[in-house]
């Protein structure tokens, strides 16, 4: 089912729209080529843009008579071929009656009135419909059309009324019976010869013919080697790119071999039934394959097969390559192919989209849409580095880079040096130590675990601060990120959003063996926790011990509202570690807005903590969690520096276990303390910093003006 959407006054748009999935059936087709007036829009959607009528002279006013398209005014009003403003065409493989329907209340409301002057291409028959009206056109036949223009009647053209309301067009099989199955005919378009069959057509050709495939909806089987140079096979949808706007199709049934130089398949639909392991076989050079459907493949392999004698100069052009099967590649065995491009193409539904074999060279995989697939890139040309290049030149529903794979966890698939796959966990898993894993915008439920030593894993907001307003669209983690006992992972320029309770965090390294591993990176992410009860649960928590550095910056961590009965309750605190030592814990320019602390240090454990704070911004947290709660242990030393603790409730909370006079260390210099609401801007439970230099002589800012009162430097009331 479709519907319009009419809006008549001078400078607006009127709007028909159906989704590109109606079009498959009953698809609605402005007459661009006619009339700058009409034209499809980037949603699929119709448009009428009334300002070029008068613009263009594409109104033809008489009076206060408005005309989008043309009507010949003879005996029965009609509207001539190519005059019409847009088509209605019935997409379905058998007979249909259509039916507009103009029954709208909204559409007879407006002072200005409605007329649709239509013709149907299969019997030349016109009707002029006006609201209050449906009417059904019965039998219309497969690929036939039906031309509509509109005539409004208003009382000014320069300053016309609105017309608002809803056309509906929709279709349903026709009781008259399915249309007869067409005859098979092959045309040479050189001799103008017509042909049963292809093979008899082929039998014919010479090189550098045409063979036009036809009349739609026909069925074709290939069963020679196609051996002429030069050959053009189009059919009904030549130069309709696979998922335009497509009429019915010529369908071409099992396997193709390809034996000549030159070939170019343009506008039919292939599919493949049977059983066999290839779809289309290519053994030639200058190959062209474009605005072709590829689609319901039972081959066990590869829907387009390169595997011939060093097939060259191949162009993969504007195709739509949808469900080829359970098992089988789209475009593969591209072994040695010298020059392929793979331009401008969709890929729905498939197992694996490309795989680059190899050998092969001068590769070009740009502006194709990917989505639905388990995997859409695999490469086995150690020249060829595809993957940075593939994510950045074309659109995925989500894709993970790998741009090298580990030989050892290649078992599923030999010889693979980088690979596309959809989910993160399949990236990691299969990457080698040392290497990056990209990854696409999108949203990944999954949650990643990572044991690959130096594996750094980027977002496509990678390099970028988790608070900034450059952030583009997001690689979304929904279920967290883990590791233990793995060294230098880096995680960078994600959103990673996870539920917490029970003592967990959104980012949670060394649960398993009580070892983080050295030099763990989270930076510019956007760090989202959703807490689900009243434990301990943190932003980012860890719970093994690191004798190297640990860095956490450019990072903005956040919690969704807890939905606890206490304030204290539901608290995610944003860093927070449990009973490990950490060798320095540099956390940098980070924002925390979480109703929690925001960094913890210390358990009031035998642990021992170097950790340095600096230029971060500490914003929402309550009295009950400051924004920096430094707790005891065998040894902690923590500098506070150049932060800004603004609208926090509390600053800097100094906890019991603390001792400054008996060699733990905690400086405090530098910061910012703003907020009329602030209860306090530094808690000394331990009774042992020097709370008149903390106030007076290390560079810290009050605003209001702060105090010592007993063991708190406080606002001054």
């Amino acid at each position: 089912m479709s519907a319009i959407g009419l809006l008549s006054q001078s400078g607006q748009l009127a709007t028909i729209g159906i989704d590109r999935d109606s079009e498959a059936l009953l698809a609605l087709i402005a007459n661009e080529d006619d009339l700058d007036s009409v034209f499809e829009n980037d949603d699929g959607e119709l448009e009428i843009d009334t300002d070029e009528l008068s613009e263009n002279d594409e109104g033809f006013n008489v009076g206060a008579t408005v005309q989008i398209g043309e009507i010949d005014d003879n005996d029965d009003r009609e509207v001539p071929e190519d005059g019409e403003a847009f088509l209605i065409r019935n997409n379905f493989d058998q007979l249909i009656d259509a039916t507009i329907d103009l029954t709208d209340d909204d559409l007879e409301d407006g002072d200005g009135d409605l007329t649709l002057v239509v013709t149907r291409t299969d019997n030349d028959e016109s009707e002029e419909l006006e609201p209050s009206n449906a009417f059904q056109f019965e039998g219309l036949e497969a690929g036939e059309e039906i031309r509509v223009s509109l005539e409004i009647e208003t009382e000014s053209t320069s300053n016309p009324d609105d017309i608002e309301g809803e056309i509906t067009f929709s279709a349903e099989p026709s009781p008259l019976g399915s249309a007869p199955n067409p005859t098979t005919t092959v045309t040479n378009e050189r001799t103008g010869e017509e042909f049963d069959t292809f093979d008899d057509a082929l039998d014919g050709a010479e090189d550098g013919d045409t063979l036009v495939l036809g009349p739609s909806n026909s069925n074709y089987t290939i069963s020679d080697p196609i051996g002429t140079k030069d050959l053009t096979i189009e059919g009904p949808n030549t130069g309709v790119p696979g998922d335009g706007s497509r009429g019915s199709e010529a369908i071409i049934e099992d396997s193709i071999s390809i034996e000549a130089d030159g070939l170019t398949i343009d506008g039919v639909k292939i599919v493949n039934p049977s059983d066999e392991d290839r779809g289309v076989r290519v053994n030639g050079e200058n190959l062209t394959l474009k605005n072709n459907i590829v689609t319901e493949f039972d081959a066990t392999h590869v829907s387009m097969d390169f595997a011939g004698d060093d097939p060259a100069n191949v162009t993969i052009e504007s195709n739509l390559f949808d469900g080829v099967g359970d098992d089988v590649t789209a475009v593969g065995s591209t072994e040695d192919v010298e020059g392929i491009d793979i331009v401008d193409n969709v890929f729905e539904d498939n197992r694996n989209a490309i795989g680059i074999g190899e050998g092969a060279s001068d590769v070009t995989i740009t502006d194709n849409e990917f989505s639905g697939g388990e995997f859409y890139l695999t490469n086995r040309e150690e020249d060829l580095d595809l993957v940075e290049t593939v994510l950045k030149e074309n659109e995925f529903d989500r894709a993970v880079g790998v741009n090298e794979t580990d030989d050892d966890t290649q078992s599923d698939f030999d010889g693979l040096l980088q690979w596309i796959p959809v989910d993160v966990q399949s990236g990691v898993d299969t990457a080698a130590p040392e290497s990056t894993v990209r990854v696409a915008p999108g949203t990944y439920e999954e949650s990643v675990g990572v044991d690959v030593d130096g594996l750094t894993l980027e977002g496509p907001n990678a390099g970028i601060h988790g608070d900034s307003d450059d952030r583009g669209d997001e690689a979304t983690i929904t279920d967290g990120f883990d590791w233990d006992a793995t060294d230098d992972v880096t995680v960078d320029g994600f959103q990673i959003e996870d539920e917490v309770g029970d003592g967990n965090g959104v980012i949670q390294l060394g649960q398993g063996t009580g070892v983080i591993g050295d030099n763990a990176v989270i930076k510019n992410n956007v760090i989202n926790a959703d807490p689900q009860n009243d434990t301990r649960m943190a932003g980012i928590l860890w719970e093994g011990g690191s004798e190297d550095e640990l860095f956490v910056e450019n990072n903005l961590i956040t919690q969704e509202e807890s939905s606890q009965d206490e304030p204290t309750e539901g608290a995610v605190d944003a860093l927070n570690h449990n009973d490990s030592d950490i060798g320095l814990w540099e956390v940098t320019d980070n924002t925390f807005a979480t109703e929690g602390a925001g960094f913890v240090a210390g358990s009031g454990d035998e642990s021992e903590i170097n950790a340095v704070v600096t230029g971060n911004e500490f914003t929402d947290v309550s009295e009950a969690f400051p924004g920096v709660d430094i707790n005891g242990g065998d040894s902690i030393e923590v500098d506070v520096e150049e932060n800004t603790f603004d609208g926090a409730i509390a600053g800097i909370r100094v906890q019991d276990g603390v001792d400054t006079t008996s060699g733990d260390t905690v400086s405090i210099s530098d910061n910012d303390f703003i907020g009329d609401d602030t209860v306090w801007y530094v808690d000394d439970i331990s009774e042992t910093l020097d709370l008149d230099a903390v106030l007076n002589d290390q560079g810290n800012t009050f605003d209001p003006d702060g105090e010592v009162d007993d063991n708190q430097i406080v606002p001054v009331e």
